[in-house]
């Protein structure tokens, strides 16, 4: 944590954190200016219920419902049992962050219901068309079915979707081809930065690396990506805080 907020701070980040209540509020605490709190929420392990959740935003305790991580446990994002949370999502204008396609090796074997069948994001498209007012956003861009995620972004031009792990997983060639991609598929505006850090804080440092260093994006691209993007889905203002 302390390492992770010295890179905040040297660099001019603005992060959101997700994980349990108790962790969020510890490091929400040690940063609240640097610091966007988020719960995650894994149908199948977590016991909160819409209702709960939405007491959590109106409190200000969360800005953030994500990560969702629903297909870690053998759920698809249009799976019947997350429904009360999509709508509670969209009643409330909760920006919600879901985990659809990549799947760490090994994961089907983990006994907790992992499938990589559930993250397509097509999937994603019945919700969409039930809550039309929803704001979502996609991460690591349903790679590596990333032509889904695309179609699916431009039918609804509401669904963002970040970088997530990618940074990590492919290679430099790989990381700029998929940006060439997502941009050159008219969605530059609505592709935003993450680190999925974790534990590690200097992925940080290697996934910002790889947006500076893009030969395939200028400079206006770049920040998008890294800043305006996020700051427009997210509803930041001009001293860091979420409307």
């Amino acid at each position: 944590m302390l390492r992770t907020i010295q890179i905040l701070r040297e660099r001019n980040i603005i992060g959101i954190v997700g994980g349990s209540r108790e962790l969020v509020a510890k490091w929400h605490a040690a940063e609240p200016d640097r610091i966007i709190p988020a719960r995650n929420f894994f149908l199948g392990r977590d016991a909160e219920s819409p209702e709960e959740i939405a007491a959590a935003f109106k409190a200000g305790e969360i800005k953030v419902f994500g990560e969702v991580g629903n297909q870690y446990f053998g759920y698809a994002p249009n799976a019947p049992e997350f429904e009360p949370y999509w709508a509670m999502a969209e009643a409330n204008d909760i920006p919600v962050g879901i985990h659809i396609g990549y799947m760490p090796p090994g994961a089907g074997y983990w006994e907790i219901g992992s499938r990589i069948s559930l993250g397509d994001p097509l999937l994603l498209e019945e919700v969409l068309i039930r809550h039309p007012k929803l704001r979502v956003y996609i991460m690591h861009s349903g790679y590596p079915q990333v032509e889904r995620t695309i179609a699916l972004m431009q039918a609804y031009p509401q669904v963002y979707s970040d970088t997530g792990m990618l940074h990590a997983i492919m290679t430099k060639r790989g990381y700029e081809d998929f940006l060439s991609r997502m941009f050159d598929s008219g969605l530059g505006k609505r592709l935003m930065f993450g680190t999925d850090q974790i534990i590690w804080p200097n992925m940080i440092e290697i996934a910002i690396e790889m947006v500076e260093s893009s030969r395939v994006l200028n400079d206006v691209q770049k920040r998008d990506l890294l800043y305006n993007n996020a700051a427009r889905f997210f509803r930041i203002d001009e001293n860091g805080k979420i409307n």
